[in-house]
Formats: structure tokens, C-alpha cells, sequence
């Protein structure tokens, strides 16, 4: 009896061994498995951020219809602010909104980084209206809810756009 049980122990801890192997190589395979799927989870976010990057930068402005310039004009000023580019976003304010609210590019910027929280604004468009004036290009009044999730506000803001020709604008929008 000794031997049957000294046998059955043998085999027992062999086979706990092989458990235990067994468990380990999953483990090791799923862990390769999920270095894999990040890596390519990060190759393909990079891949899509180019892609979105080379899509915005060859995006043909006259194929768009109005509302989808207008639109597509405040997210690229937008875009600007969030990237803290303030020369160029302040370069597509209308002159006269210039002149009136933001004598320079330094007060521009302290206006944005004291009123505007960009990081955590989302927009809604909720109206176009186009005044027209083909003399000196179209004029648009767009009206976009400003939703703030950090302070949980929503407030309507009203952007002004002078489009003089296509992908060549000027804007103003209604102060706080």
C-alpha cells in the first residue's frame, strides 16, 4: 500500500506541476497578447491622429456646404486656443472686433486663458443665419451652445464670421 500511495502522491504532484505550468504559459501568452494588442492599439492611434491630422490639413473648403464651413471655421479657430497658438487664432479676429475688445494678441490671450476653459468646453451648433453681403463676402451668424463639463454650465455664444472667399475668414464672437 505504501507503494500504490507513494505512486498516487507522485502522480498527484505531477500533475500540479503540469497545473501550474500549464497556468503560467497562459498567463505569459495572454500577457504577450495584451503587450501586442497595445502596441497595436497605440501604432493605430497614432495612425488615426495622422489620418485626422492629413485629412483636416487636405480638407477641400469649397465641397463644403455652408453650415459645414462655418462649423468646420470655429472648430479651426478653436483649435488654435486649445493648442495655445494665440497668434494665429487672434490673426482671424475681425478688425473692427480687434480694435473694440482686443487691442493686442497679450490681452487676447488673458481674455482666453481667463474666461474660456478650452481643455473642457464641448460644442453644440444650434442655429446658421447668413445676413449675406456678396460685396464683401457672406456674413454668418452661428449660434453654438458652449457646454463646460468641468463647471457644468452651458451658455449660448454667438460667433460672427465674414467669409470673404473660401478658407479665408475673419470672426468675432459675443464676449462673457
Amino acid at each position: 500500500m505504501k507503494k500504490k500511495q507513494k505512486d498516487k502522491m507522485i502522480n498527484l504532484i505531477l500533475v500540479i506541476i503540469a497545473i501550474v505550468i500549464f497556468i503560467i504559459n497562459i498567463v505569459l501568452f495572454l500577457k504577450g497578447s495584451t503587450n501586442e494588442t497595445e502596441t497595436e492599439l497605440i501604432e493605430n492611434d497614432i495612425s488615426s491622429e495622422e489620418n485626422y491630422n492629413n485629412n483636416f490639413e487636405s480638407v477641400n473648403v469649397k465641397e463644403m456646404d455652408e453650415s459645414d464651413r462655418m462649423m468646420f471655421y470655429i472648430n479651426e479657430f478653436l483649435d488654435k486656443l486649445e493648442g495655445k497658438d494665440y497668434k494665429t487664432a487672434y490673426s482671424y479676429l475681425n478688425n473692427d472686433f480687434k480694435n473694440n475688445y482686443f487691442k493686442s494678441e497679450e490681452e487676447f490671450k488673458n481674455y482666453v486663458e481667463n474666461n474660456l476653459n478650452i481643455a473642457t468646453i464641448a460644442m453644440e451648433f444650434s442655429n446658421i443665419e447668413r445676413l449675406g453681403n456678396p460685396i464683401n463676402g457672406n456674413i454668418y451668424v452661428v449660434f453654438v451652445n458652449l457646454i463646460d463639463y468641468q463647471k457644468d454650465t452651458k451658455k449660448e455664444t454667438k460667433f460672427v464670421i465674414l467669409e470673404k472667399d473660401y478658407d479665408d475668414f475673419e470672426l468675432s464672437f459675443s464676449l462673457n
